[in-house]
């Protein structure tokens, strides 16, 4: 991430910036790491809204235990995406970055492995 996002970032919590130096000038660039823990996934909590294949695409996230230590930046143990609190999400919007997207966990639609989803008949969408 720039360092103009990394500002933002280094007054979260749940979180730890790697600075990288990429390009012939030496850009100082961050990579993100998540400390932040916040439970699992409950797939089965999540509305079927297609399926392709061996995959369904999934409405909403349920989490099986709330953030750790009120973490502003969390990612789950068995989905590989990153969380984050209000107060980040309200820090993110009001710089306006361009390449960041943020939704809200009700709305977010992810693609999994039908097989990884619990009780998938009793939460068909249309």
């Amino acid at each position: 991430m720039s360092e103009r996002l990394a500002g933002v970032f280094r007054n979260l919590t749940g979180q730890h910036l790697y600075p990288i130096r990429l390009g012939a000038e030496g850009s100082t660039y961050y990579v993100l790491g998540v400390t932040g823990r916040c439970g699992s996934v409950d797939f089965g909590q999540s509305e079927i809204v297609d399926r392709m294949g061996g995959f369904a695409f999934l409405r909403g996230l349920a989490l099986t235990q709330a953030t750790d230590n009120d973490a502003d930046v969390t990612m789950p143990d068995n989905l590989d995406v990153v969380l984050v609190s209000n107060r980040a999400a309200d820090a993110i919007v009001a710089l306006a970055p361009n390449n960041v997207l943020l939704e809200p966990i009700a709305e977010v639609v992810i693609p999994l492995a039908a097989s990884r989803i619990r009780d998938t008949n009793s939460r068909q969408g249309d």
